[in-house]
């Protein structure tokens, strides 16, 4: 239990942290929350205005620890759920442009 004082990088470094590196090594976490309405869970997991919650300070942990080692190209495709198929140039164009409508209509909302 933290109290009102606590900043989210406190609660962070003193929550996920250790989870998200043992995650980083392969193995598995769940962060369970817990507490009666308006307690603070979402706020704590999501953050708000300009203070980040554990959610986006785990992925930002995530992605800074893989940059440079991400495969960039679009040219694989998860199929069902164990499998990954490799796509042809078209089929790579085809995805690109959903995605990139995909972000134009995120980002008119």
């Amino acid at each position: 239990i933290f109290g009102a004082q606590s900043s989210q990088q406190e609660v962070y470094d003193h929550t996920i942290r250790e989870m998200v590196r043992d995650v980083l090594r392969g193995e598995n976490r769940l962060l369970y929350t817990y507490g009666v309405t308006n307690s603070g869970k979402t706020y704590t997991i999501q953050g708000a205005g300009g203070e980040a919650g554990l959610l986006p300070r785990a992925l930002v942990s995530v992605f800074l620890k893989l940059s440079g080692r991400l495969y960039s190209a679009m040219d694989l495709k998860p199929v069902l759920s164990q499998e990954v198929r490799k796509l042809d140039t078209g089929e790579v164009r085809a995805e690109e442009m959903r995605r990139d409508a995909l972000l134009r209509e995120v980002t008119q909302i």
